[in-house]
């Protein structure tokens, strides 16, 4: 009798233990992940806009252009697949009313899709403004600080781009992007509800000389 209550109560304490051990191993995770979060979700600045006036020269060449939402949102799409990291691969714009960014971002290791929508507006020197406006984050309720402030600590930002998670603000340097590329843009308008996106192009003359004046025209016109 006395041995039959002994195995009982080791399985009654071994089962005690089990659920002990689970429950404190959980809570350890908790507080581990909050810690994470917490540090993770810090306000974060990381580069400044820039404010400067864009210089050109008198070799260079500027024409007005006008765009609507659907050809500027497949210009910055290709332009994000083939000239930024591998990392943006998985990043997309979509050009509504308002400028939504899709990604993923982890939280607590899982790749957790987002959206992030951002008023644009054009700086005085012909950059753009991006002011959050919402975000979904899948199933988690985060604050538009929070999501910014996570996904400036996981990407490597562009040197061109300046976020300002506690200001819930992007800038893009436009001017500081002409410097890496044979073109220069500086925008004009941005009003994407009434579909009008204009800017300027500056095209430095030897760029068109190069890139025309090994090409052959037939200019000569069929006789009829």
């Amino acid at each position: 009798m006395n041995e039959q209550r002994s195995t009982k109560n080791k399985k009654n304490n071994s089962v005690v233990n089990w659920w002990k051990w689970a429950f404190l191993s959980l809570i350890t995770l908790i507080v581990l992940s909050t810690i994470w979060l917490i540090s993770s979700i810090q306000p974060v600045s990381i580069h400044e806009p820039n404010m400067n006036a864009t210089e050109y020269i008198d070799q260079e060449m500027a024409f007005t252009a006008s765009a609507n939402r659907e050809d500027t949102e497949h210009f910055i799409n290709t332009f994000l697949s083939t000239t930024l990291d591998e990392e943006y691969n998985d990043f997309s714009i979509e050009l509504q009313d308002q400028l939504n960014v899709h990604g993923y971002l982890q939280v607590f290791q899982f790749d957790v899709p987002f959206i992030l929508s951002f008023d644009p507006y054009v700086t005085e020197n012909g950059n753009v403004q991006l002011r959050a406006d919402s975000v979904e984050v899948g199933s988690f309720s985060l604050p538009i600080k929070a999501a910014m402030s996570l996904l400036a600590n996981q990407l490597d930002v562009p040197d061109f781009i300046a976020i300002n998670s506690e200001e819930e603000m992007i800038v893009i340097n436009l001017n500081e992007l002409s410097e890496q590329q044979d073109i220069k843009i500086q925008m004009i308008r941005i009003d994407l509800p009434e579909d009008d996106i204009e800017m300027k192009l500056y095209f430095h003359e030897e760029m068109i000389i190069h890139n025309f004046k090994n090409k052959n025209f037939n200019l000569q016109s069929e006789n009829k």
